[in-house]
């Protein structure tokens, strides 16, 4: 039988990609985003106990990850870096190419809920499920989501 230790430990391993998606989309170097790991995983843990499951996993743990980025930018850079929890949270498994790199550079000029719902769009979630997260209703997610793709293309130069 799993404890809850190692029941936590898996869920967020399983799904650790959204993290590393806020962290990079929130934090422009590696080291604001090692500390912005940190800070998220400390949440989820946090938090944890108070999981219900009315949402998907995934979902509540793209609440905690975007209101932990958006919240704790201006701590997490004045915070005195840290080990990382779990070495295999840490480090990203990112191919790394020029759209890519493109892209994310995109994103990161987005408003921080913009962001968050780019990245949880990517990430294959419905805008039910966007919306749930960030706690809009799905309407309202498609129009910023029309916006949002507007915006992203003018920043990739497609509007030219």
């Amino acid at each position: 039988m799993a404890t809850i230790d190692q029941e936590f430990l898996a869920l967020v391993e399983r799904h650790q990609g959204i993290l590393h998606k806020v962290c990079r989309s929130y934090a422009d170097n590696e080291a604001d985003r090692r500390d912005l790991m940190q800070e998220i995983l400390y949440q989820l843990w946090r938090s944890y106990r108070g999981y219900d499951g009315r949402a998907s996993f995934s979902t509540w743990m793209y609440r905690i990850a975007v209101n932990t980025a958006i919240s704790g930018l201006r701590k997490l850079r004045a915070m005195v870096a840290t080990d990382p929890l779990d070495e295999r949270l840490a480090a990203p498994n990112v191919v790394h190419d020029e759209l890519l790199e493109r892209l994310h550079a995109a994103i990161r000029q987005l408003e921080p809920v913009q962001r968050a719902m780019v990245i949880m769009f990517l990430d294959g979630l419905s805008y039910r499920e966007i919306a749930a997260a960030l706690g809009a209703t799905e309407n309202a997610i498609g129009v910023r989501m029309h916006r949002v793709r507007a915006r992203l293309s003018e920043l990739l130069g497609e509007g030219r």
